[in-house]
């Protein structure tokens, strides 16, 4: 099943190191990987909000036992972040 490769795939990736942040460009996992994890935040956010979904709690379990976190760190462009933060204060 691919659903059990990509997630065999994911628990080396955090072995190496140590974190489910999946950056390709860096030389930190596969685009393949990228590409599910991104997929697997969209199907939770399905499920979340009711609609159909190929996660289920089985799935969901699996994956927080192993430390993933659903929450994702945003990438900001440090110009523009202090930039904001100039503008309000």
């Amino acid at each position: 099943c691919k659903w059990k490769q990509m997630f065999q795939e994911m628990q080396l990736f955090h072995s190496r190191f140590g974190h489910y942040e999946i950056n390709p460009s860096v030389g930190m996992g596969s685009k393949e990987l990228e590409q599910w994890v991104q997929k697997l935040l969209l199907q939770m956010r399905l499920l979340v909000e009711g609609k159909p979904s190929y996660l289920n709690d089985e799935r969901v379990k699996m994956l927080e036992d192993i430390g993933f976190h659903w929450c994702r760190k945003v990438v900001v462009d440090p110009e523009n972040d202090i930039s904001q933060y100039k503008e309000k204060n």
